[in-house]
């Protein structure tokens, strides 16, 4: 139900049991003779459907008139509590569903981040292979380079005794 016709019907409920509340209230204090605090407090127990007993009408009239009173008022107090309820269930609703689509998206970005790491987890590994491939080549090439250097240091000692014996 739309906020705007709640709030209509709500209101239009609420002035129909005031002023059923308000004219049991009149018609309880002349029938009874009761103050008009205690005609209230009984429309209001009848209204409620709590009726504690306290004050029960006496007169045939009183009592036929607190049958239909009860019967016409009961409903509409019923309604009026049905409606608040039916308002904040939808409220409550609306809240679930709007946590629920936020919940969602966290989960698609938290499964997203997951698969960024494990593509940077995956690229990681790659580089750590292709450095390790690296330093297996530098390590060679630097046997192979001490190897020369020990070739050209023999090809020198051979060159000065050429170059001495010339």
């Amino acid at each position: 139900m739309p906020q705007q016709q709640f709030r209509i019907s709500l209101l239009f409920l609420g002035i129909i049991i005031i002023g059923a509340l308000f004219l049991g209230t009149i018609v309880f204090h002349f029938l009874e003779g009761w103050s008009f605090v205690d005609s209230f407090y009984f429309v209001s127990i009848t209204a409620t459907t709590v009726g504690y007993g306290d004050l029960t009408p006496t007169h045939p009239l009183s009592k036929m008139i607190t049958v239909i009173y009860a019967l016409s008022i009961v409903p509409f107090v019923l309604y009026v509590s049905s409606l608040i309820a039916e308002h904040q269930t939808h409220h409550v609703y609306h809240k679930l569903r709007g946590m629920e689509q936020k919940q969602h998206l966290q989960e698609e970005e938290i499964e997203k981040a997951e698969q960024r790491l494990a593509e940077q987890k995956h690229q990681m590994k790659e580089q750590e292979e292709e450095i390790e491939r690296q330093e297996k080549k530098l390590k060679e090439q630097t046997k192979i380079n001490e190897a020369q250097s020990k070739e050209l240091g023999v090809v020198e000692d051979i060159m000065e005794d050429v170059l001495a014996k010339a």
